[in-house]
């Protein structure tokens, strides 16, 4: 059984920043959360300490474009091996967490791997009713903007028959965006990725 991973968007996110911080992991019964504040007594916590480490960038606990599928299971709990999707440049999704709460979205994580070595993470939703995806990529949005500033690209197309949406921030150290993807005229996916090292 797959464990439950609680993620605070802004605290996932923040992960991605140029200043140290520490970071919590905790377990308590199967349940793995990462926080800014220390562990509950009857969890067990590990301490990550999260550093910029040059044009790499880093983020979600440390991840860093490069790491083999070992060292990225040690840093991030709960990850599962799977065989997914392609990304367009041939990395291959070899590690995955299901289900990832963030920002009172639920997703399915998937950890991009060129050969054997860490690309991306992109975390989908499920397919749902276009009115929940725009509130939920808004949220989105105005977290990742506290964090990295304005976007480099917003485009919300909200029509009768379909909703479409695109928000992007990049610089030489991360890639991070948030897009909507039509399926039916009431429905939609919503997809997060971050990149460290920039698109």
């Amino acid at each position: 059984m797959l464990k439950l991973q609680t993620l605070s968007a802004g605290l996932m996110l923040a992960l991605c920043t140029s200043a140290s911080a520490q970071v919590y992991q905790c377990t308590k019964n199967g349940s793995v959360s990462f926080q800014e504040a220390p562990c509950e007594k009857d969890s067990t916590a590990k301490t990550l300490a999260i550093r910029n480490s040059g044009s790499s960038g880093i983020f979600t606990a440390g991840l860093k474009t490069g790491m083999s599928i070992d060292e990225v299971k040690s840093k991030v709990a709960g990850t599962q091996a799977i065989n997914s999707d392609r990304l367009f440049n041939g990395s291959v999704g070899k590690l995955g967490i299901n289900p990832v709460n963030m920002a009172g979205g639920t997703f399915s994580a998937k950890f991009f791997f060129l050969g054997d070595r860490f690309f991306q993470v992109n975390l989908s939703s499920d397919m749902t009713r276009n009115a929940e995806n725009l509130k939920l990529f808004d949220k989105l949005c105005a977290e990742l903007r506290s964090v990295y500033g304005p976007e480099s690209s917003h485009k919300v197309d909200n029509k009768p028959t379909m909703l479409s949406a695109d928000a992007e921030w990049s610089t030489a150290s991360y890639w991070a965006f948030v897009s909507i993807t039509p399926v039916t005229a009431d429905t939609s996916l919503l997809t997060l990725g971050l990149r460290p090292g920039g698109k």
